[in-house]
């Protein structure tokens, strides 16, 4: 495909798979995405595509709550592309669109149509409406009704939520299908909700989950289709009636002409995902579910140039030219859970046999967890499914200890073996030489705070002997340099392959008494990033106090001291304030007036600036903008990863050292896995994976 423009951001509304599915697929385009979900565990939240992670429910949060946030979230992201991947959410997009324009892209669909399509009842009121066949449908509002129905109903039947999110959050189900009297009118008084009737019965339309039939596209403003794609399930999870679990992208023109005219007798806007079931009694599809959103499925549908309906929307919403190319006839797309359950089912249920199940997988193209470049959120679903089936056990065999068991070996192995393992691979990986080949091109900058005594439980912190290892590991394995040489290797496209920076940040007084002491022993450069106001102080900020214990700060003596040894200075604001979080004129008085104190103490000039606290939210591109105005030659980050030959120097990323690391081989491998995860040359394309939060 041709080159885009990726320099606006996208913000994602659901991090589920469908989610991470966009986080791909514009995160490959160099386009930063930020992620926003329910669950802080999210696997998808967990990918390199994943610039930053939000915990934020924006289906059960107060409206003014989740605007307010999404508001705070794009004054740090910047204007950005907004993407719903759930009913609730695209609502929430189309209902407050005012509110969200200044801040975000996106399509503006009619608010009312977005939410009657979102609701059972509206949308066979539509169909009917506009002459789109669909199932017969009972909306009933007590059990009498469902009494009344059963008097001339042919099992089976489908009992299924008009708002199948409401039902999915008390239930854990979205559909049944009824296949006795007593089983639908079990199931009803389990599930509806008597002051809220939710519930509808809908006829079931015979065949297997081949005659279900989907559509994927993108409505302009116009409601003209810019993109169409169609496609047909093979299985579905739950097994019979539920979502896609395999498809394969496949032509249907009927499908499409009946959608587009729908839509466009709508006047609809957007993206849309939708679904059809062919009834081979009457020769018609019938309507089953639209969705005016990104569907989890979307991945399924990509044309010949790589285009999928996520970047048709992101290049139509930016304003930049875009052409259909045929469809990949024959694709299919897997989601590697669900379809396994649903062939574990089919299995026990004698409709399905090992050898038609192999074969069904031939042409799977994609997954939506696995995918080479992108492993940790698959790891992530795996975890979370072993963990599941052993909980399952435990509760079959009536274990109760089991489970409690479970939870301590997972915890034991993230505190411990887990680290162990890796410590051991990293070993193992730098003794053989196998860093060389991974550090080609790359070249890092470690982060220090406190040297010496343990400060707390917690924090960022390296006893001396700790340092001295990692001083050990840096020159055995490394070459150290400055932080003004690796600028200028930068700037002039010298070679920064295994190139090392050490840096220490905020200004503690053991930096000069215990780090610059073995520095200087060793003959290795670093640079010292103070916050010049808490110099000399006995200021005591909340972040550095951590474990009760009391920072000390270096004296301007000790500062001047470390300058006259060789040691680079750098800026790392006055006060030690959020930049992001601070008004304007105040954040460049922070900036500047560092700069001008330190000159001024010191004699020479301050090339060098790092955040506070330096996460990606809290990096702003104007604050950027006054760094580079008042004269720095490069800004810093603490949110970890690697510095790519050809980095600009105003987006450099820092990778912080911290008790977390048992040991400098340890330090060493996710050193090499952030190797692994970062296409050789990209600048800012791809995201790398968060840490701990530095101060």
């Amino acid at each position: 495909m041709t080159r885009i423009n990726a320099s606006v951001p996208a913000v994602v509304l659901g991090f589920h798979y469908g989610g991470l599915g966009v986080a791909r697929s514009l995160g490959r385009l160099g386009v930063r995405v930020h992620g926003v979900d329910r669950d802080r565990r999210a696997p998808g939240l967990t990918s390199r595509y994943c610039r930053t992670a939000h915990v934020w429910d924006c289906e059960q949060a107060p409206v003014a709550d989740t605007l307010s946030f999404l508001d705070d979230l794009g004054k740090r992201v910047g204007p950005a592309v907004l993407i719903a991947t759930s009913d609730a959410a695209a609502v929430l997009v189309a209902e407050h669109a005012d509110e969200l324009a200044p801040r975000f892209l996106f399509p503006r669909p009619s608010p009312r149509l977005v939410r009657a399509l979102t609701d059972k009842r509206e949308v066979f009121r539509l169909a009917q409406q506009h002459g789109v066949p669909t199932p017969a449908v009972v909306f009933p509002q007590s059990r009498d009704d469902v009494l009344a129905f059963l008097s001339r109903a042919a099992f089976p039947v489908m009992l299924k939520a008009i708002n199948p999110t409401r039902l999915e959050r008390r239930t854990g189900h979205r559909l049944l299908v009824a296949r006795t009297p007593e089983d639908l009118l079990r199931q009803y008084a389990a599930w509806e909700e008597t002051d809220a009737p939710n519930l509808m019965l809908q006829e079931y339309v015979p065949g297997d989950d081949t005659t279900v039939w989907m559509f994927n596209g993108v409505f302009n403003e116009w409601s003209e289709c810019v993109a169409a794609f169609t496609g047909q399930k093979l299985r579905q999870h739950p097994a019979y009636g539920g979502a896609t679990s395999l498809g394969v992208c496949a032509e249907n023109a009927a499908v499409a002409r009946l959608t587009m005219d729908f839509m466009r007798a709508l006047r609809y806007q957007g993206v849309l995902d939708i679904g059809f079931r062919y009834d081979g009694r009457d020769g018609l599809y019938k309507l089953l579910d639209p969705n005016p959103r990104i569907g989890a499925t979307f991945r399924l549908f990509v044309d010949q140039q790589g285009m999928d309906v996520a970047r048709f929307l992101y290049l139509d919403l930016t304003g930049q030219p875009v052409w259909l190319a045929p469809m990949r006839a024959g694709r299919k797309w897997i989601v590697e859970d669900a379809d396994l359950d649903s062939s574990l089912a089919r299995v026990r249920a004698g409709r399905l046999t090992l050898r038609g199940w192999r074969e069904s997988l031939r042409g799977v193209e994609e997954g939506a967890w696995f995918a080479r470049d992108d492993l940790r959120p698959l790891w992530r679903m795996s975890g979370r499914l072993a963990g599941r089936a052993l909980r399952a056990v435990a509760r079959r065999l009536g274990l109760a200890p089991l489970g409690a068991g479970v939870a301590w070996l997972r915890d034991a192995w993230g505190r411990v073996v887990h680290r162990r393992v890796k410590s051991l691979l990293g070993a193992v990986a730098f003794g053989t030489g196998l860093h060389r080949v991974l550090l080609r091109e790359k070249a890092v900058i470690v982060l220090f705070h406190r040297v010496g005594e343990r400060s707390g439980k917690d924090g960022l912190w390296s006893t001396a002997q700790a340092f001295s290892g990692f001083c050990d590991f840096f020159e055995q394995y490394f070459r150290v340099i400055s932080l003004g040489e690796l600028l200028d290797r930068l700037a002039s496209g010298k070679d920064v392959s295994r190139c090392l920076v050490i840096t220490f940040d905020d200004g503690y007084r053991d930096n000069h008494d215990v780090a610059a002491a073995e520095l200087s022993l060793r003959r290795l450069p670093a640079c010292f990033f103070v916050t010049t106001e808490l110099l000399g102080s006995r200021a005591a900020p909340s972040w550095a106090t951590s474990g009760g214990v009391q920072p000390v700060w270096m004296s301007w003596d000790e500062v001047r001291a470390l300058a006259a040894r060789g040691f680079e200075i750098g800026s790392h604001t006055m006060t030690h304030v959020d930049l992001s979080r601070t008004p304007g004129d105040v954040a460049t008085r922070e900036i500047l007036g560092s700069k001008r104190r330190l000159e001024r103490e010191l004699g020479a000039t301050v090339r060098h600036f790092s955040y506070p606290f330096g996460e990606h939210d809290q990096i702003t591109e104007a604050n950027r903008a006054v760094v580079r105005m008042g004269g720095f030659e490069c800004c810093l980050s603490a949110y970890g990863g690697l510095v790519a030959g050809g980095a600009d120097a105003f987006h450099l990323q820092r990778q912080p050292v911290s008790p977390w690391y048992i040991s400098p081989t340890h330090f060493g491998f996710e050193l090499l896995e952030a190797a692994m995860q970062r296409p050789l040359g990209l600048k800012h394309a791809v995201p790398e994976r968060q840490v701990q939060s530095a101060a």
